[in-house]
């Protein structure tokens, strides 16, 4: 099977796939269910193949090493929608403990930010709103919306 080029490395993908199935915090203890998911994207990794979310979480990632913020905020967004996404992990024995793995994938990446909002359009386009300046003054600034 041959793929179109990406302009992405080989080792660029598989250091971010590694990133995404990876716990990139010492004495950090995720949920159970959680683990299964991980150990999923590894084997994907293994395989050579990429699910929605993984292939999602890759372009992210490449964007993020090319100096482009990503702001996800919506409904969940932190677990995602049918947890399969975990943007957000968090420690199951240190309340409020979380590592957000997009922001280790180098030193000198743009950040990842991940709110959730509440359950209504309202939430969602406060923190947009507030936030719009941000994207007209800064090009590299990628903002989504609800999941």
């Amino acid at each position: 099977m041959s793929c179109p080029s990406t302009g992405l490395t080989e080792e660029t993908l598989n250091h971010i796939r590694h990133m995404a199935s990876s716990i990139l915090v010492e004495d950090f203890t995720i949920h159970g269910g959680l683990s299964r998911i991980l150990k999923g994207r590894g084997e994907m990794i293994k395989n050579r193949t990429v699910d929605w979310a993984l292939g999602k979480y890759m372009v992210y990632g490449s964007l993020l090493q090319e100096g482009i913020h990503i702001r996800l905020s919506g409904q969940d967004v932190e677990r995602g929608t049918f947890s399969h996404r975990h943007h957000v992990l968090h420690d199951q024995n240190v309340d409020k403990r979380i590592c957000i793995p997009m922001n280790h994938l180098s030193p000198d990446q743009a950040p990842c930010t991940v709110c959730n909002s509440s359950l209504s359009e309202y939430g969602v386009l406060g923190k947009v709103l507030r936030h719009l300046g941000t994207g007209i003054e800064n090009r590299f600034f990628l903002r989504t919306g609800s999941q």
